[in-house]
């Protein structure tokens, strides 16, 4: 005797992961980078692209490589400014999950010089 079995193997689309950011500091006028970490558990995994939501004026992200650039201006610094990031996979589901990161722009350092003129007179 002989029996024909059929297995039909689904795949299930899981959401994309990423690594939890900590509260991040920046300078007013000095440039600021950031590279997000994430992947897709999904086997093979599927590609991810990143969207910003509302950023602040002059922010930059990659939308295939998740780096965040910035070089906060005047009216940035002495705030903490909520960055609101899509990150997506393109699996069947099409998965978004929200990414939120807090960054607090600082006044920039300010160096006082001192010197005395020694002209010899």
């Amino acid at each position: 005797l002989s029996a024909e079995c059929r297995v039909i193997v689904t795949e299930v689309d899981e959401p994309p992961v990423y690594t939890e950011v900590a509260k991040q500091l920046a300078r007013q006028a000095e440039p600021w980078m950031l590279r997000l970490e994430s992947r897709d558990p999904d086997f093979p995994p599927h590609k991810l692209a990143y969207r910003l939501r509302d950023p602040p004026p002059g922010l930059e992200l990659n939308q295939d490589t998740g780096v965040l650039h910035w070089i906060p201006g005047e009216g940035a610094a002495g705030k903490t400014h909520r960055i609101l990031i899509e990150l997506r996979d393109a699996g069947p589901a099409g998965h978004v999950v929200p990414i939120t990161i807090e960054l607090e722009v600082l006044t920039p350092t300010r160096v006082a010089v001192l010197w005395r003129r020694d002209d010899g007179g």
